[in-house]
């Protein structure tokens, strides 16, 4: 139990990377394009600056890493993969609207959707010409058996 928690909690730096693309291709950060919520409008587009936790991404990694548990269910079926838990950044800098949008069943999905909820504290809004704006952000959450 203790080998699947730690490697949980050494994997979550590597899958805690923010964004997923529309291509394969490695991209800069600088690069990388974001869907812009207005109202039930949504924009794929470059942002002047991204979405960011005031706490870092090393205070993301500490809750979730604090918050996660291997689920029983899934331990047992030998079960490992990836959720994607989305979320929009609003121009205030809360977060809102947690759904998972990809998941792998067998109580992965409610945990990591429960762990990333976890993270509270503010947000730095996504600016868009100037102007902060509502962004769609989507953070992978790895689930891996050792």
């Amino acid at each position: 139990m203790i080998k699947v928690l730690l490697s949980v909690f050494f994997l979550i730096p590597i899958f805690l990377l923010g964004q997923d693309t529309t291509s394969t291709k490695s991209i800069s950060d600088d690069d990388k394009e974001y869907n812009v919520i207005d109202g039930s409008t949504k924009t794929l587009t470059k942002l002047d600056h991204p979405p960011e936790y005031s706490e870092g991404f090393k205070g993301m990694q500490k809750i979730i890493a604090k918050t996660m548990r291997y689920p029983p269910k899934a331990q047992d079926a030998g079960i490992s993969g990836i959720v994607e838990v989305v979320f929009i950044v609003d121009s205030t800098g809360t977060a809102i609207n947690h759904k998972v949008q990809r998941g792998i069943g067998y109580g992965c999905d409610e945990e990591a959707l429960n762990a990333v909820k976890q993270i509270r504290g503010k947000w730095i809004p996504g600016v868009l010409n100037g102007k902060k704006v509502n962004v769609e952000y989507i953070l992978p959450v790895m689930f891996q058996l050792r």
